[in-house]
């Protein structure tokens, strides 16, 4: 009986600290997400805001490509399926411990 629970306590413990790594990596991954959503919605800004037509002619076409492109902003997506913010992140954490207690309830 000690031989069992001497694995239950290690399992868990390589339990524990895969799902803290998971969870801190996907964590980074939203705030960088965060990050590049916010700093590309400034370029906007910053690019709708200046007076183009005063800039110099040879350098209004770069100027245009930069405000075309201003008008979709970059972001980091979960294969295509969701943006990889902080608060997606919010939401599956919450879903996730729901669907945890869910289990939980179930089992007991």
């Amino acid at each position: 009986m000690m031989e069992w629970s001497k694995s239950e306590t290690l399992s868990l413990a390589t339990y524990l600290m895969l799902f803290i790594s998971l969870t801190f990596n996907i964590f980074i991954l939203c705030y960088i997400g965060e990050i590049l959503k916010n700093q590309c919605e400034s370029v906007a800004q910053l690019v709708y805001g200046i007076d183009w037509y005063r800039v110099p002619q040879r350098k209004l076409q770069s100027f245009i490509l930069i405000i075309a492109m201003a008008r979709y902003p970059r972001n980091i997506t979960a294969g295509g399926m969701m943006e990889l913010t902080l608060r997606s992140f919010g939401d599956v954490l919450k879903t996730s411990l729901a669907y945890f207690q869910m289990l939980r309830t179930v089992t007991v």
